[in-house]
């Protein structure tokens, strides 16, 4: 067999795993690049309290890990993503307001997820990421690596803001590769935010369901 067809079976392969990994837990999955599965990974997740949305996606540990680095500790970074994903999440909850249980995500929902459209070049990932570049755990040895668990816990304020809370989950105590399963998400959120409020109480609200 040709080497570069192969090459893609295997990418296509495992884009598909996956796709079926993330679904059999509940997730509603977008159409995987098979190019973006390459190598090792890692899983990005955001959580709106207020909501209760959640979206995730496996990328690229390499790509990740270099944008992390070129932006380590760039207060911009951090400025611009917290203030881009308060709006991005707003967007993507609106629209998952509007729909039906059970729709696909639009194409409006992919394109603020995914982003590297001219209206929005950086999507709710991308904005991850430059996050994690500023926080400090995942630069904290052991850690970050392959498999792990990066999640942004979105807080709404009563000003009409946000507090975002950084987690970071190394794959060694998430004992899977791939996505959390719901049970899973759930228990580490409902331990972070407990935790949360009790440190500060006048950041958060509507927590009766945790």
């Amino acid at each position: 067999m040709n080497m570069d067809i192969q090459r893609k079976a295997s990418m296509d392969a495992r884009a598909f795993i996956h796709k079926m990994i993330a679904e059999s837990y509940g997730w509603k999955v977008s159409d995987p690049d098979p190019d973006a599965m390459l190598g090792d990974l890692i899983n990005l997740y955001l959580f709106d309290v207020q909501s209760s949305c959640s979206w995730m996606a496996t990328v690229g540990f390499e790509q990740f890990s270099e944008v992390i680095s070129k932006f380590r500790e760039a207060v911009f970074a951090w400025q611009d993503a917290r203030d881009q994903i308060n709006v991005t999440v707003c967007q993507l909850v609106n629209l998952n307001e509007a729909k039906d249980e059970g729709d696909q995500l639009s194409d409006r929902e992919s394109e603020l997820l995914v982003g590297k459209t001219i209206d929005v070049p950086l999507g709710l990932f991308d904005l991850i990421a430059l996050l994690a570049a500023t926080s400090k755990m995942a630069f904290e040895p052991g850690l970050l690596g392959p498999s792990a668990h990066f999640m942004v816990i979105r807080y709404a304020t009563a000003d009409g803001g946000s507090f975002l809370r950084p987690f970071l989950l190394p794959a060694y105590l998430a004992e899977s590769e791939g996505a959390l399963s719901p049970e899973q998400q759930e228990h580490l959120l409902s331990e972070i935010i407990k935790a949360d409020y009790a440190a500060h109480p006048e950041m958060l609200f509507d927590l009766d369901d945790f």
